[in-house]
C-alpha cells in the first residue's frame, strides 16, 4: 500500500496534520488518512471517565481527531487510531487493525516466512508507535 508519512498537502491551519495518508483510492473510493494518539488512561483529564469507563480516553480523544479533521471529508477518510496507555483501543483502530492484518498476503508471508505483524501490515509507522503496537493486546 502506498503512503506518505505526515503529508504536507494536508497540514491544517494551525500547522497540524494527520500522520499519514494513502496515495491510492482505499475506501469508498477516497484515500485513507490516519492520525495515532496514545491518552494516558491515567491522566487527571481522563481517570474521571476512565475510571468508571473503559476506552473513555480513546474515545474522547478519537472524536477530537474526528473533529479535527473533518475538513478533509471530501478528499480523504479520516481515521484516528486512538489507543490508551493502559491497553484499551478504540473500536476504529481494532477495525482498522483487522482490515488490515486481513489484507496481508498469505503468498508473500509463504516467501519469506514471516507471520502476520504490525510491521507488514503498517508499514507507515514509526518505529516507537510500532513497539507500542507490539506489545498492546488488541
Amino acid at each position: 500500500m502506498p503512503a506518505v508519512k505526515e503529508p504536507i498537502n494536508l497540514m491544517q491551519n494551525d500547522n497540524k496534520r494527520p500522520d499519514g495518508t494513502t496515495l491510492l483510492p482505499l475506501a469508498r473510493g477516497k484515500p485513507i488518512a490516519w492520525d495515532v494518539t496514545v491518552p494516558d488512561t491515567y491522566a487527571e483529564s481522563h481517570i474521571g471517565n476512565t475510571a468508571t469507563k473503559p476506552g473513555a480516553a480513546a474515545q474522547k480523544t478519537a472524536q477530537k481527531k474526528i473533529d479535527k479533521y473533518s475538513k478533509l471529508a471530501s478528499t480523504r477518510i479520516s481515521y484516528p487510531f486512538a489507543i490508551e496507555t493502559a491497553g484499551t483501543w478504540h473500536e476504529i483502530a481494532i477495525e482498522l487493525t483487522q482490515k488490515r492484518l486481513a489484507g496481508v498476503s498469505p503468498l508473500s508471508q509463504k516467501t519469506t516466512g514471516r507471520q502476520h505483524s504490525f510491521s507488514n501490515a503498517f508499514p507507515w509507522l514509526c518505529k516507537e508507535e510500532m513497539w507500542f503496537l507490539s506489545t498492546t493486546p488488541c
